[in-house]
């Protein structure tokens, strides 16, 4: 079930990304890409999970669930920056506006952490 729960999630992303790049809103509700890196982070929190939580040991699971949930975290943020690196390459190379300034950068990095949090915290209690 949280596996399906992790592609519907990726699905709706995407759409609201494309709608969002194909109408501008970016530009409309700056506050509009809060929402997609809270959701992405949940996205990658559980896809973490699920594809690599079989590396943790049962003995882990129950009684240190914390570090995995830092491993989680961590995770997401890694996958932050590459998505950061990509806003930049766009905005850089290909001349699309595509990368606000650095404190919406940090803010975006803070909202994959705690989407990770959460989508890791999801994973868990779905895992079997």
């Amino acid at each position: 079930m949280v596996w399906i729960g992790a592609w519907v999630l990726l699905g709706a992303i995407g759409v609201v990304y494309g709608l969002m790049m194909w109408f501008g809103w970016h530009f409309i509700i700056p506050w509009i890409d809060i929402p997609l890196h809270i959701a992405g982070g949940v996205w990658v929190g559980m896809m973490f999970v699920l594809l690599f939580g079989r590396l943790f040991s049962d003995t882990a699971w129950s009684s240190e669930r914390y570090k995995i949930l830092i491993v989680v975290i961590s995770f997401a943020a890694f996958i932050g920056v590459l998505w950061e690196l990509f806003e930049f390459g766009v905005t850089e190379i290909a001349g699309i506006y595509f990368q606000g300034d650095i404190v919406d950068t940090m803010g975006d990095f803070l909202m994959d952490m705690i989407g990770g949090l959460i989508g890791g915290i999801v994973a868990m209690l779905g895992r079997k």
